[in-house]
């Protein structure tokens, strides 16, 4: 019950959402998806993202549980232990449990073992636009846009909170400029296109 009821006040998040009423453009992510399935992270990692920070809930797995969802698994597995799925190289991204709560935590997360690193290398992927995505883009990361698994289970208030989430990127659509990083690879001709259905990109 207690983690329920976190659900119900996450004052981080409530920070981020009222921020974006002064700049909407943070409210629209950079891309849409289904799920993570659709993205190539190998050639996301060429594009120079180096670290990922993924919501849990609806994410990765179905809301308040704790195995990864079955829609996405061969990816997880893919991410984890590539031998295991085929692969003959390593994982581009190695693979941790703890999620960091704010702009500064992700930074500080990342940085322990770098202190080079850059917030354009930095990618933020989750199913909300009022946490995960205003997040991401006030930090200067990528933001990709998940739907969630199923509305089945959550609170009130998220439910709610989604009707105008969907609603919020509508309005804005095209209002937010394409991720910098990738701008300048397309104009060098050396990006890779890491969207498996890339009809779903929003840029």
């Amino acid at each position: 019950m207690r983690f329920r009821l976190g659900q119900y006040f996450n004052f981080e998040g409530l920070k981020f959402t009222l921020s974006g009423l002064f700049h909407p453009s943070l409210y629209r992510p950079h891309y849409q998806i289904s799920t993570i399935s659709e993205i190539n992270f190998y050639k996301l990692r060429k594009n120079g993202i180096k670290y990922i920070v993924f919501d849990k809930d609806n994410t990765l797995t179905l809301p308040y549980e704790k195995k990864f969802h079955p829609a996405i698994l061969p990816c997880i597995t893919a991410l984890v232990d590539p031998a295991s799925a085929g692969a003959d190289s390593p994982s581009p991204y190695p693979y941790g449990i703890n999620k960091p709560r704010c702009i500064e935590d992700i930074r500080r997360t990342f940085s322990k073992n770098n202190d080079g690193i850059r917030d354009d290398e930095i990618c933020v992927i989750g199913d909300r636009i009022f946490i995960d995505v205003i997040m991401g883009n006030s930090g200067g990361f990528l933001t990709i846009h998940t739907q969630p698994f199923t509305t089945e289970g959550e609170n009130f208030l998220v439910r709610g909170s989604r009707k105008i989430e969907d609603l919020v990127v509508k309005l804005m659509s095209g209002t937010q400029k394409e991720f910098p990083k990738f701008e300048k690879l397309k104009q060098k001709g050396t990006f890779e296109e890491f969207i498996i259905r890339p009809d779903k990109n929003v840029v």
